[in-house]
C-alpha cells in the first residue's frame, strides 16, 4: 500500500464545550478493481483518537467497508467531491467512524469534504494533483475550510494551509477605551470612544460601541455582529467587507434599557459563520459593567425580573465580581433601623436569591463589588439590616444575585424601617402589628432599665412559626444570621427571649416569617418587660403531660404515665399536675385552678410562692379527701396557672395547658330509659380546646354510655340502639355511635359508626343491625348543643320486637310509656313498594316513623331512600311509601318527635300494605289533605302520585320545576273526599320529554297545599 496523501487540519471549537486540533492521516491504494479506498485516522490535541474508518467510493456513492474488504468499482475521470460525516459522541475516547456512519446521535460531529482531481486514469501515480477544498463543519455551525492544489509525486503528501484565510479578532482600536464600550450618551465617534464615567440603569440610556479587526492576509466578506446582555440576545448589526488588517464595527447603536446592577455585555463577530477564518476562537469578547439602580423608597415592595446568572459568560472573563440585579436605598432621616428583604415570587424548592449590601457608587467598574454584608446562602428569608445610629443616613446599593438558573422566577424586594408601633418596657399594645415578611421594633434602654428583661412575641398559632431576635445598639449591618438569641413561636403562638441589658442605647427587635410558613401577612404583638415571674404548666420527666389523671393514688415524682384505664361515673380518679416559674423574678403567691371541659368546677388552689426558675408538682390530688368522680366519655382537663390573674407576668398567654382523656362509660339499662341530671353530666363539646397544647387530634367532649350486647331471643332483639331527648324544645342534644372504648385515648371520636344531628328539641337516635354487625357492645356519646351547657337529658336503650312477615290487617296496639321515646319493629318484607300507616290510638302523641334496611349502623336520617315522616300534627295518622329493594330483615322505628311529647303516654297501631293502593278496610279514615307518596321515586319513565282529600271540593295537582315554573297539570277538577292518584309520564304540557332532575308535585285542595319532590332519571 503506497502513501497517497497527508492532510493536516488545525481546528479549535469556538462554540463547543471543548476545543481540539484534529490531525488526520490517510493512506490510499488501488484495490485492483478500478476503485480506491482510504484509511483515515484523526487524533485531537487532547489525546482522543478516532480510528479505523474504511471508506470506499466511486463517482456517485460512498460505502463503508468496516472489515477492510474492497468494494470498488471503476472510477470516473475528472473532479469528484466526496463528503464524510463523523459523529463524535461526548465522552468517547475512541470512536469507530464506521459504526456511526448511518445514524448520528445528535452530539458534536464534523463533515469532511474533499474535491479530488482524479486525472485521466482514476487514481494515478506520478504528477497528478489532489486539489480543491477541505471543510470541517461542527454541529454548532462553526465551519473551517481550506483550499490547496498540491502536486503528488508519489512520495510527498499534501498539506491544507489555513494561512490564506481572513481572521476576525477583537482588539482595541486607537482612540477607543476598549473593543466593547457602553456609554450613557451617544457622543462616540469612529475615532474616539472614551470609557464611561457612569451608566444609568432602568432607562433607555445605554449606547453601545464595538469594533474588531481582520488580522488575516485576505479580505473578509460581509458578516453579522450579535450583541448579548447577560446571555440573552440583545441586537445585531450587518457589517461590510473588511480588507486585510482593517477595522470593522459599529458605534452609538441603541439606546437600550439595562437594569440596575452589575451585568455582562458580550459581542460575537461573524455571528452566522459566514466567513471562513484561520482562527475561529477569537470571535467573542465580553465586558462587565455596573449600572445605577433605581431608588427603592421606604415601605415599598417591588416585583423585578429574574436577576442575571451570577457567572454568566465567565468563559470570556475574568470578571472581578458576580453579576447581579441592583437597587439603591436611602434611609429615612426620621428612622434609625433599615432593612431590605427579597424572595422569589413562589417557592420551588430552591433557595431564594441572595442579597448583598454595597456602599453606594456610580463607578461603572467598582459599583456592586465589595460588599459589607451578605445574606446566608441557605436562608429561608433573605434580609439585610442596617443601624443608621452607627452607619449614618447614607445611601446603599443592594445587589440581588442568582446562583441557580436563568429559568427561576421573578422576585420581590422591599425596603422598610422600624415600626412606629409603641414599644417600651411593660407596654404591650392592644392592637397587633401587621407584618408582611419582616418588622423591626426599636426600644430605648436608659440607665434605669439595665439588667434582666424579657422580650415576648405573640401570634396566631394558625399562622405557624414566627421568628424573633434582637440587636445591640452598636450593631452596624448584617443579615438575619446576626440576630441574637433567635427563637420561633411554639404551638401556642408564643416566643420569648430572656436577655441581660448591659449597655444603654437603642436596641432593635426583629420579627419575621418566611414565605412557606406565611404566604400572606400576619399580625403579631411584641412586648418588653423587666424581670417578672412567668407561670406555666410543665411536663416533668416521666410524665405524660402537665396534667394527668390516674385510677390510683400512687403517682411518683418521676412516674406519671398515660393511664391504661380511667373509671367513669365512679370516685376513682386522682389528679396530678406540674408547673414552673419560667420568669426572671419570684412569684410570692400562686393561684391555680383545674377545669373540666372548660368549666371551672374542680376548685381553686394556691402555692405560697414559686421562685424564679423553679418548678412544683402536685400528685394524687383528690377532692376533700375523696377521689374525683368524672363522668364516662371523653373530657378535656385544663390546668390554669395564675387562675385569679393577680400576677404581672412577662408572658401572660402561657398559663394554661389541657389534654383529652376517655373515661369508661356506665352501661345503659336494657330496653329502658334514664334521666340524666347534674351540672357535670353534659359537657360543652369543645370546652377547654383552646388550652390543648399537646398536638393530638381533638374530638368532641361527650357524656359516654355503653349499649350492651345481649344475645337475641328468637326474632327479638336483633336491632338495638340508643335515643336521646333534650330537656326542652328550645335546646338540642346530638348522638354518636362508637366502637367500645379501649384505653384512655382512642374512644368516643376516632371511630364514629353512625351519628344523629336533629334540630332543637327533636329526638336523636342511632341503630345497630346485629344480623350484620359484630354482636359486640357499642358506646354512644351524648353531645351538648354548642355553648348551651345543658344540665339534663333523657337517654333510652332500645331493642326490637319481632313483627314477622308483614301482611294485611292491623298490627298492635303498641304502647310507649311516659319517658320512653323509641320503639323498634323488625319485619320480613318482599321487594317492592309498601304503604306503611301509623294511627294514634287517641293518645294525642305526635308520632314519627322511619325505615331502615341493608347496613350495619344507622343514624336517624339514614332511613332507606329518605323514607321518614313526622310532619303531621299531634294524634294525626302518618303514612309513607317504602320501596323495599331486597327481601330480608328491615326495621321500622317509631318515635316521639320532640321533648314536648316525652312525658305523654302513647299508643299506636300499624298497617303494612304491599303496593301503594292496597289500603285495607281496617285503615282509619282520612284525617288530612296531603300527598301520600310517589312510586316509584326516582322514576323512569312514569310515576304514580298518591294523594288524599279530607273533604269534597276542587282538586289541583301539578308538577313544577325547582324555579317554580309550571311543567304539567295532572288533575284540575272537583273530587270527592278520599284517596286518589294520578300518573305522570314524564312529559311536559307540550308533550315533550322533561329533562332529568328534581321536580315538585303540588296538591291544592280544601284550602290546603302540600308538596313532594319527585326525581326523573334517564
Amino acid at each position: 500500500m503506497k502513501p497517497f496523501v497527508m492532510i493536516l487540519l488545525a481546528l479549535m471549537l469556538a462554540a463547543s464545550s471543548a476545543s481540539a486540533v484534529i490531525q488526520g492521516s490517510s493512506t490510499a491504494s488501488n484495490c485492483g478493481e478500478g476503485g480506491n479506498w482510504i484509511d483515515i485516522t484523526f487524533t485531537t490535541n487532547e489525546g482522543v483518537t478516532l480510528v479505523d474508518a474504511w471508506w470506499d467510493w466511486n463517482a456517485t456513492n460512498v460505502w463503508l467497508d468496516a472489515d477492510g474488504t474492497s468494494m470498488c468499482s471503476p472510477q470516473n475521470d475528472g473532479v469528484t467531491s466526496y463528503s464524510f460525516y463523523f459523529d463524535v459522541p461526548a465522552g468517547t475516547d475512541t470512536q469507530d467512524f464506521g459504526s456511526t456512519f448511518t445514524g448520528f446521535d445528535g452530539g458534536d460531529y464534523f463533515r469532511f469534504t474533499m474535491d479530488l482531481d482524479m486525472g485521466a486514469t482514476g487514481m494515478p501515480y506520478g504528477s497528478d494533483l489532489m486539489g480543491g477544498t477541505i471543510i470541517v463543519e461542527f454541529s454548532d455551525a462553526t465551519v473551517l475550510s481550506a483550499t490547496f492544489d498540491t502536486p503528488y509525486d508519489g512520495t510527498n503528501g499534501a498539506t491544507a494551509n489555513f494561512s490564506n484565510l481572513p481572521n476576525f479578532e477583537f482588539d482595541v482600536k486607537p482612540g477607543w477605551a476598549g473593543s466593547l464600550v457602553p456609554r450613557s450618551v451617544d457622543d462616540a465617534s469612529w475615532t474616539n470612544v472614551p470609557a464611561p464615567t457612569f451608566l444609568i440603569g432602568e432607562a433607555d440610556s445605554t449606547w453601545l460601541n464595538a469594533c474588531y479587526r481582520n488580522t488575516g492576509p485576505v479580505t473578509a466578506g460581509a458578516s453579522r455582529m450579535d450583541l448579548y446582555l447577560d446571555g440573552d440576545f440583545l441586537d445585531s448589526r450587518s457589517l461590510w467587507t473588511i480588507p486585510p488588517y482593517d477595522w470593522n464595527g459599529s458605534y452609538n447603536f441603541g439606546p437600550y434599557q439595562v437594569p440596575g446592577g452589575r451585568h455582562v455585555l458580550r459581542v460575537r463577530a461573524d455571528a452566522l459563520n459566514a466567513v471562513a477564518e484561520s482562527d475561529e476562537t477569537d470571535n467573542v469578547t465580553a465586558v462587565q459593567m455596573c449600572w445605577q439602580g433605581d431608588y427603592l423608597p421606604p415601605l415599598t415592595t417591588w416585583t423585578r425580573p429574574v436577576p442575571p446568572l451570577n457567572d454568566q459568560d465567565y468563559l470570556y472573563g475574568p470578571f472581578p465580581w458576580h453579576h447581579c440585579d441592583g437597587v439603591r436605598i436611602q434611609p429615612s432621616a426620621s428612622y434609625e433601623w433599615v432593612a431590605v428583604w427579597g424572595e422569589r415570587l413562589s417557592d420551588d424548592g430552591l433557595n431564594n436569591y441572595m442579597l448583598r449590601l454595597h456602599p453606594a457608587s456610580d463607578d461603572p467598574e467598582a459599583a456592586f463589588g465589595f460588599n459589607v454584608a451578605a445574606t446566608s446562602y441557605d436562608s429561608d428569608l433573605h434580609a439585610l439590616l442596617v443601624n443608621t445610629h452607627t452607619m449614618g443616613h447614607v445611601p446603599w446599593d443592594v445587589g440581588i444575585i442568582n446562583f441557580w438558573s436563568a429559568l427561576t422566577e421573578d422576585y420581590r424586594i422591599a425596603h422598610l424601617h422600624e415600626s412606629p408601633y409603641p414599644f417600651d418596657f411593660g407596654i404591650e399594645p392592644s392592637t397587633p402589628y401587621t407584618v408582611q415578611r419582616l418588622a423591626m421594633f426599636q426600644f430605648h434602654v436608659g440607665p434605669g432599665d439595665l439588667g434582666p428583661a424579657t422580650l415576648t412575641l405573640y401570634s396566631d398559632p394558625e399562622d405557624g412559626p414566627v421568628h424573633m431576635g434582637w440587636l445591640l445598639p452598636d450593631f452596624e449591618n448584617g443579615d438575619l444570621a446576626d440576630l441574637l438569641d433567635p427563637v420561633a413561636t411554639d404551638a401556642e403562638g408564643l416566643a420569648r427571649i430572656d436577655m441581660n441589658l448591659a449597655v444603654t442605647g437603642e436596641y432593635c427587635c426583629v420579627v419575621y416569617g418566611n414565605r412557606v410558613e406565611h404566604p400572606s401577612s400576619l399580625a403579631v404583638n411584641v412586648g418588653l418587660y423587666k424581670a417578672r415571674p412567668d407561670l406555666e404548666p410543665t411536663t416533668y420527666t416521666g410524665w405524660h403531660a402537665p396534667i394527668v389523671p390516674q385510677p390510683h393514688d400512687t403517682s411518683a415524682l418521676f412516674n406519671c404515665p398515660l393511664p391504661d384505664t380511667l373509671h367513669g361515673g365512679q370516685p376513682l380518679t386522682w389528679l396530678n399536675y406540674g408547673a414552673r416559674n419560667a420568669g426572671l423574678a419570684s412569684a410570692d403567691t400562686v393561684s391555680w385552678g383545674l377545669d373540666i371541659d372548660g368549666m371551672g368546677d374542680m376548685g381553686l388552689r394556691q402555692f405560697s410562692s414559686l421562685a424564679a426558675g423553679s418548678s412544683r408538682n402536685v400528685r394524687n390530688l383528690d377532692r376533700a379527701g375523696t377521689p374525683w368522680t368524672i363522668p364516662g366519655g371523653r373530657h378535656t382537663l385544663t390546668l390554669n396557672m395564675d387562675y385569679l390573674d393577680d400576677l404581672d407576668e412577662s408572658v401572660e398567654r402561657n398559663n394554661d395547658s389541657a389534654r383529652q382523656y376517655c373515661w369508661s362509660p356506665p352501661t345503659l339499662p336494657t330496653n329502658a330509659s334514664v334521666n340524666v341530671t347534674g351540672f357535670e353530666r353534659l359537657p360543652d363539646r369543645e370546652g377547654g380546646w383552646d388550652a390543648c397544647d399537646g398536638g393530638e387530634t381533638l374530638y368532641w367532649n361527650c357524656d359516654g354510655w355503653r349499649v350492651p350486647y345481649i344475645p337475641p331471643i328468637g326474632g327479638n332483639r336483633w336491632w338495638t340502639g340508643a335515643a336521646v331527648m333534650p330537656p326542652s324544645t328550645f335546646v338540642n342534644t346530638d348522638l354518636q355511635l362508637h366502637t367500645a372504648l379501649s384505653g384512655t385515648q382512642d374512644g368516643f371520636g376516632p371511630s364514629v359508626l353512625a351519628e344523629s344531628f336533629a334540630g332543637d328539641g327533636q329526638i336523636d337516635f342511632v341503630l345497630v343491625n346485629d344480623r350484620l354487625a359484630d354482636n359486640v357492645p357499642h358506646d354512644v356519646g351524648v353531645l351538648d348543643d354548642v355553648d348551651q351547657f345543658l344540665t339534663s337529658y333523657d337517654l333510652q336503650e332500645v331493642r326490637s320486637t319481632w313483627g314477622g312477615i308483614a301482611g294485611p290487617g292491623e298490627m298492635g296496639p303498641y304502647a310507649m310509656g311516659a319517658g320512653r321515646m323509641l320503639n323498634l319493629h323488625e319485619f320480613l318484607l318482599d321487594p317492592g313498594p309498601h304503604l306503611i300507616t301509623l294511627k294514634d290510638n287517641g293518645t294525642g302523641v305526635d308520632w314519627g316513623m322511619s325505615f331502615y334496611q341493608g347496613a350495619e349502623y344507622f343514624g336517624k336520617d339514614d332511613a332507606l331512600e329518605g323514607e321518614i315522616t313526622w310532619l303531621e300534627p299531634d294524634g294525626v295518622t302518618e303514612r309513607m311509601i317504602v320501596n323495599v329493594p331486597v327481601s330480608g330483615s328491615a326495621c321500622l322505628a317509631v318515635w316521639k318527635t320532640d321533648a314536648g311529647e316525652l312525658a305523654k303516654e302513647g299508643s299506636y297501631s300499624l298497617w303494612v300494605a304491599e303496593g301503594v293502593s292496597g289500603v285495607e278496610e281496617e285503615v282509619p279514615a282520612i284525617e288530612a289533605t296531603r300527598i301520600v307518596a310517589a312510586s316509584p321515586n326516582p322514576f323512569n319513565p312514569t310515576t304514580t302520585i298518591s294523594f288524599e282529600m279530607e273533604q269534597d271540593g276542587p282538586c289541583h295537582l301539578a308538577l313544577y320545576d325547582l324555579q317554580g315554573r309550571l311543567v304539567r297539570t295532572l288533575v284540575m277538577e272537583d273530587r270527592r273526599a278520599g284517596p286518589g292518584e294520578a300518573v305522570w309520564d314524564g312529559l311536559d304540557a307540550q308533550g315533550s320529554r322533561a329533562a332529568s332532575g328534581v321536580y315538585l308535585a303540588r296538591l291544592r285542595a280544601a284550602g290546603v297545599a302540600d308538596l313532594m319532590k319527585v326525581t326523573l332519571v334517564k
